[in-house]
């Protein structure tokens, strides 16, 4: 059974981008976690803001991420961090017809400082703001 990916209209003035659904047989699935890869922006923690970053990202045959586009983010910090980690992804490839198939993916990363602090920053946490 076929799997259909819906992949987002985006407006950005004056650019235009349609990108249309097309059916899998597989979705790409993560081989990396894109949580693992996040770090929380420091400047956001010590003044204790929360964000939100919505983010498309072209994934090739292979598996790799190619082309990042930020949708939507609370701030530019809270954008790096999310665009900077889902450079780091992995995929493994979505299948049309037995072929491996280039596919746009959509993610959104909520940003909240409700977890451990080695949750948000790689090394386990800020000096000093224990």
């Amino acid at each position: 059974m076929k799997k259909l990916i819906l992949c987002a209209f985006v407006a950005l003035a004056p650019i235009t981008t349609l990108r249309a659904a097309i059916a899998v047989d597989s979705e790409p699935r993560e081989i990396t976690k894109l949580e693992d890869s996040i770090v929380y922006p420091i400047s956001e923690r010590i003044h204790g803001y929360d964000g939100r970053v919505v983010l498309d990202a072209l994934i090739d045959t292979n598996g790799a991420v190619v082309r990042v586009n930020c949708l939507y983010a609370t701030n530019w910090d809270f954008k790096n961090a999310a665009v900077t980690a889902m450079w780091k992804m992995r995929f493994t490839p979505a299948v049309s017809d037995g072929r491996h198939t280039e596919v746009w993916i959509t993610r959104t990363i909520n940003f909240n400082l409700t977890g451990p602090p080695e949750k948000f920053v790689a090394g386990g946490g800020i000096p000093g703001l224990g």
